[in-house]
Protein backbone atom coordinates (compact mmCIF):
# COMPACT_ATOMS: atom_id res chain seq x y z
CA UNK A 1 0.00 0.00 0.00
CA UNK A 2 1.29 3.70 -1.00
CA UNK A 3 2.24 5.74 2.24
CA UNK A 4 0.20 8.32 2.55
CA UNK A 5 1.19 9.85 6.28
CA UNK A 6 -0.43 13.06 7.75
CA UNK A 7 1.50 15.20 9.85
CA UNK A 8 0.85 13.25 12.79
CA UNK A 9 2.86 10.79 11.38
CA UNK A 10 -0.64 7.96 11.48
CA UNK A 11 -1.42 6.31 7.64
CA UNK A 12 -4.85 6.07 6.78
CA UNK A 13 -6.74 2.48 7.55
CA UNK A 14 -7.24 -0.05 4.65
CA UNK A 15 -10.71 -0.17 3.80
CA UNK A 16 -11.31 3.15 5.43
CA UNK A 17 -12.41 6.36 4.19
CA UNK A 18 -9.66 8.27 2.89
CA UNK A 19 -8.17 11.48 3.94
CA UNK A 20 -8.39 12.48 0.37
CA UNK A 21 -12.34 12.42 0.68
CA UNK A 22 -12.68 14.16 3.38
CA UNK A 23 -10.08 16.84 2.35
CA UNK A 24 -12.12 17.18 -1.06
CA UNK A 25 -15.46 17.68 1.04
CA UNK A 26 -14.38 20.13 2.83
CA UNK A 27 -12.95 22.51 -0.18
CA UNK A 28 -15.72 21.93 -2.19
CA UNK A 29 -17.67 23.58 1.13
CA UNK A 30 -15.58 26.55 1.01
CA UNK A 31 -13.33 25.40 4.61
CA UNK A 32 -10.10 24.73 4.88
CA UNK A 33 -8.83 21.35 5.44
CA UNK A 34 -9.04 20.66 8.95
CA UNK A 35 -6.37 18.80 10.68
CA UNK A 36 -4.74 16.66 7.46
CA UNK A 37 -2.11 18.54 4.86
CA UNK A 38 -0.76 16.66 1.75
CA UNK A 39 2.95 16.17 2.74
CA UNK A 40 3.06 13.47 -0.49
CA UNK A 41 2.43 14.06 -4.30
CA UNK A 42 -0.92 12.69 -4.99
CA UNK A 43 -0.18 9.48 -6.74
CA UNK A 44 -1.95 9.05 -9.71
CA UNK A 45 -4.14 6.49 -9.54
CA UNK A 46 -5.45 8.70 -6.23
CA UNK A 47 -5.79 11.77 -8.31
CA UNK A 48 -8.01 10.09 -10.85
CA UNK A 49 -10.57 9.27 -7.94
CA UNK A 50 -10.91 12.74 -6.75
CA UNK A 51 -11.64 13.65 -9.98
CA UNK A 52 -14.61 10.94 -10.47
CA UNK A 53 -15.53 12.02 -6.60
CA UNK A 54 -16.15 15.26 -7.48
CA UNK A 55 -17.86 17.92 -5.42
CA UNK A 56 -20.75 15.51 -3.44
CA UNK A 57 -22.45 16.50 -0.77
CA UNK A 58 -23.11 13.24 0.33
CA UNK A 59 -21.33 12.23 3.28
CA UNK A 60 -22.14 9.02 3.43
CA UNK A 61 -21.15 8.34 0.26
CA UNK A 62 -18.77 5.24 -0.07
CA UNK A 63 -16.08 4.65 -2.41
CA UNK A 64 -17.26 4.49 -6.14
CA UNK A 65 -18.28 1.47 -7.60
CA UNK A 66 -16.94 0.63 -11.26
CA UNK A 67 -18.90 -1.03 -13.57
CA UNK A 68 -17.27 -3.14 -16.30
CA UNK A 69 -17.58 -1.99 -19.30
CA UNK A 70 -20.40 -3.81 -21.23
CA UNK A 71 -19.66 -5.64 -24.89
CA UNK A 72 -22.61 -4.93 -26.95
CA UNK A 73 -24.31 -7.96 -27.73
CA UNK A 74 -23.65 -8.64 -31.37
CA UNK A 75 -26.62 -10.01 -33.74
CA UNK A 76 -26.18 -12.24 -36.31
CA UNK A 77 -27.43 -11.26 -39.38
CA UNK A 78 -29.53 -14.25 -40.97
CA UNK A 79 -28.24 -15.58 -43.72
CA UNK A 80 -29.19 -14.86 -47.06
CA UNK A 81 -32.15 -16.29 -48.92
CA UNK A 82 -31.15 -17.58 -51.97
CA UNK A 83 -32.96 -16.02 -54.84
CA UNK A 84 -35.07 -18.31 -57.07
CA UNK A 85 -33.90 -18.57 -60.90
CA UNK A 86 -36.06 -16.62 -63.08
CA UNK A 87 -37.84 -18.71 -65.05
CA UNK A 88 -37.79 -17.29 -68.77
CA UNK A 89 -41.24 -17.29 -70.46
CA UNK A 90 -41.73 -20.22 -72.41
CA UNK A 91 -42.15 -18.74 -76.17
CA UNK A 92 -44.98 -19.35 -78.27
CA UNK A 93 -44.33 -21.85 -80.91
CA UNK A 94 -43.38 -21.31 -84.30
CA UNK A 95 -46.79 -21.89 -86.98
CA UNK A 96 -44.13 -22.29 -89.24
CA UNK A 97 -41.97 -24.96 -88.23
CA UNK A 98 -44.69 -27.08 -86.76
CA UNK A 99 -46.44 -27.10 -90.18
CA UNK A 100 -43.31 -28.11 -91.64
CA UNK A 101 -42.43 -30.84 -88.96
CA UNK A 102 -46.00 -32.22 -90.17
CA UNK A 103 -45.65 -32.15 -93.54
CA UNK A 104 -42.45 -33.64 -93.06
CA UNK A 105 -43.64 -36.38 -90.52
CA UNK A 106 -46.54 -37.07 -93.83
CA UNK A 107 -43.80 -37.51 -96.57
CA UNK A 108 -41.69 -40.19 -94.63
CA UNK A 109 -44.81 -41.88 -94.18
CA UNK A 110 -45.35 -41.53 -97.50
CA UNK A 111 -42.30 -42.52 -98.89
CA UNK A 112 -42.68 -46.02 -96.36
CA UNK A 113 -45.75 -46.81 -98.44
CA UNK A 114 -43.87 -46.83 -101.54
CA UNK A 115 -41.50 -48.93 -100.04
CA UNK A 116 -43.81 -51.87 -98.73
CA UNK A 117 -46.31 -51.52 -101.55
CA UNK A 118 -44.05 -53.63 -103.74
CA UNK A 119 -44.52 -56.86 -100.79
CA UNK A 120 -47.75 -55.83 -99.33
CA UNK A 121 -51.25 -55.17 -100.72
CA UNK A 122 -52.12 -53.22 -97.64
CA UNK A 123 -49.40 -50.79 -97.70
CA UNK A 124 -50.44 -50.26 -101.71
CA UNK A 125 -53.50 -49.77 -100.83
CA UNK A 126 -52.02 -46.86 -98.22
CA UNK A 127 -50.26 -45.35 -100.67
CA UNK A 128 -53.19 -44.89 -103.03
CA UNK A 129 -55.37 -42.78 -100.54
CA UNK A 130 -52.34 -40.60 -99.91
CA UNK A 131 -52.38 -38.85 -103.12
CA UNK A 132 -55.27 -37.53 -105.84
CA UNK A 133 -56.01 -38.40 -109.18
CA UNK A 134 -54.41 -35.16 -110.29
CA UNK A 135 -50.53 -35.91 -108.92
CA UNK A 136 -49.90 -37.46 -112.18
CA UNK A 137 -46.21 -38.64 -111.53
CA UNK A 138 -47.62 -40.50 -108.04
CA UNK A 139 -50.18 -42.15 -110.26
CA UNK A 140 -47.36 -43.68 -112.37
CA UNK A 141 -45.53 -45.14 -109.46
CA UNK A 142 -48.53 -46.71 -108.22
CA UNK A 143 -49.35 -48.48 -111.26
CA UNK A 144 -46.07 -50.34 -111.33
CA UNK A 145 -46.61 -51.48 -107.97
CA UNK A 146 -50.10 -52.37 -108.55
CA UNK A 147 -49.01 -54.28 -111.88
CA UNK A 148 -46.32 -56.22 -109.43
CA UNK A 149 -49.16 -57.86 -107.64
CA UNK A 150 -51.44 -58.30 -110.40
CA UNK A 151 -49.08 -59.87 -112.94
CA UNK A 152 -47.52 -62.08 -109.88
CA UNK A 153 -44.24 -60.24 -110.73
CA UNK A 154 -40.91 -60.05 -108.44
CA UNK A 155 -39.62 -57.04 -107.44
CA UNK A 156 -35.85 -56.34 -106.75
CA UNK A 157 -34.39 -53.50 -105.82
CA UNK A 158 -33.07 -51.48 -102.53
CA UNK A 159 -35.95 -48.98 -100.70
CA UNK A 160 -36.13 -44.83 -101.31
CA UNK A 161 -34.24 -42.52 -98.84
CA UNK A 162 -35.76 -39.12 -97.74
CA UNK A 163 -33.00 -36.74 -97.24
CA UNK A 164 -35.06 -33.54 -96.95
CA UNK A 165 -38.14 -32.31 -96.49
CA UNK A 166 -38.85 -28.54 -97.02
CA UNK A 167 -41.57 -26.05 -96.94
CA UNK A 168 -41.82 -23.72 -99.29
CA UNK A 169 -44.94 -21.73 -98.81
CA UNK A 170 -47.95 -22.22 -97.53
CA UNK A 171 -51.63 -20.23 -98.32
CA UNK A 172 -55.12 -20.50 -99.46
CA UNK A 173 -55.06 -24.29 -97.49
CA UNK A 174 -52.33 -25.32 -99.94
CA UNK A 175 -49.16 -25.99 -99.27
CA UNK A 176 -45.80 -26.04 -101.32
CA UNK A 177 -42.70 -28.31 -100.24
CA UNK A 178 -39.40 -29.36 -102.04
CA UNK A 179 -38.27 -32.84 -101.24
CA UNK A 180 -34.68 -34.61 -102.26
CA UNK A 181 -34.30 -38.60 -101.93
CA UNK A 182 -32.36 -41.53 -102.81
CA UNK A 183 -33.66 -43.63 -105.57
CA UNK A 184 -31.97 -46.74 -105.95
CA UNK A 185 -32.51 -48.91 -109.10
CA UNK A 186 -34.64 -51.75 -109.34
CA UNK A 187 -36.78 -53.77 -112.16
CA UNK A 188 -39.51 -56.09 -112.25
CA UNK A 189 -38.73 -60.03 -112.86
CA UNK A 190 -42.19 -62.39 -114.46
CA UNK A 191 -42.40 -66.09 -113.25
CA UNK A 192 -39.20 -67.25 -116.33
CA UNK A 193 -36.69 -64.47 -115.13
CA UNK A 194 -37.88 -61.86 -117.74
CA UNK A 195 -37.23 -58.64 -117.24
CA UNK A 196 -40.36 -56.79 -117.26
CA UNK A 197 -39.69 -53.27 -116.00
CA UNK A 198 -36.33 -51.33 -115.42
CA UNK A 199 -35.71 -48.61 -112.75
CA UNK A 200 -32.78 -46.19 -113.34
CA UNK A 201 -31.09 -45.14 -110.19
CA UNK A 202 -31.20 -41.67 -108.96
CA UNK A 203 -29.26 -40.00 -106.53
CA UNK A 204 -30.51 -36.50 -104.42
CA UNK A 205 -33.18 -36.36 -107.03
CA UNK A 206 -35.37 -32.95 -106.02
CA UNK A 207 -39.11 -33.10 -106.66
CA UNK A 208 -41.85 -30.20 -105.73
CA UNK A 209 -45.33 -31.00 -104.28
CA UNK A 210 -48.20 -29.62 -104.01
CA UNK A 211 -50.35 -30.94 -100.54
CA UNK A 212 -53.90 -29.90 -99.10
CA UNK A 213 -56.25 -31.40 -96.78
CA UNK A 214 -58.83 -33.53 -97.45
CA UNK A 215 -62.94 -33.44 -96.25
CA UNK A 216 -61.21 -35.86 -93.75
CA UNK A 217 -58.64 -33.16 -92.77
CA UNK A 218 -55.63 -35.41 -93.92
CA UNK A 219 -53.14 -34.31 -95.96
CA UNK A 220 -53.21 -35.30 -99.31
CA UNK A 221 -50.83 -34.76 -102.32
CA UNK A 222 -52.43 -33.26 -105.23
CA UNK A 223 -49.57 -32.52 -107.77
CA UNK A 224 -45.90 -33.91 -107.84
CA UNK A 225 -43.24 -33.10 -110.83
CA UNK A 226 -39.11 -33.89 -111.17
CA UNK A 227 -36.91 -30.72 -110.58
Amino acid sequence: MLDLGSRGGASPEPGARGWWTRAVKSRCAGRPIAGRTVTRAVPVLVASALTVVGCSSDDDAGPLETTPPTTPAQTESPDPTPSEPTQEPTPDPDPTEELEAEITEFFEEYIDAINESWTSEEALQRRREMFADSCEECLIGYEFAKRKHHQELRFEGDDVEVLDVSLVSAGDGVVVITTVIDSPPGRLIDNDGALVQEFDEYEAVQSVYQLVKNETGVWIIIKGEVI
